[in-house]
């Protein structure tokens, strides 16, 4: 699966997943952010956002061109061309949750290192 913004474009709109596409909703723009990244949809202009939110399972969220903590992440290595991605605010992972229908919502998860919790970067041709 792939991380998409599903065209929302309301912030606070959750982030999804979808099986393979090309689309824009479903690439991302890496920006360096003081030692961390944030990752805007090239679809709509919104950024991967934990949304403050420290429960596990609760939806990773989009939020509209912020600096936030919220809205960085920091790339762990899994191995193998894989990473965890940690939110700097909550101290939480994206996690796909094991989710596979389309249009399923990414979730936070706390330490973990679940295949559900990580993810490649594939460029886009």
């Amino acid at each position: 699966m792939y991380l998409d913004g599903m065209g929302r474009t309301t912030n606070g709109s959750d982030l999804g997943q979808y099986a393979n596409t090309t689309h824009v909703n479903a690439q991302w723009i890496r920006e360096a952010s003081g030692g961390f990244e944030r990752f805007k949809n090239r679809g709509t202009g919104l950024y991967i956002d934990g949304m403050g939110r420290t429960v596990n399972g609760e939806n990773c969220g989009q939020y509209a061109n912020t600096t936030h903590v919220n809205a960085q992440w920091s790339l762990e290595s899994s191995g193998d061309g894989y990473y965890r991605l940690k939110n700097r605010g909550t101290g939480l992972y994206m996690d796909g949750y094991g989710r596979t229908s389309n249009g399923s919502a990414v979730s936070l998860y706390a330490n973990t290192t679940h295949v559900n919790a990580q993810w490649r970067f594939v460029p886009v041709q």
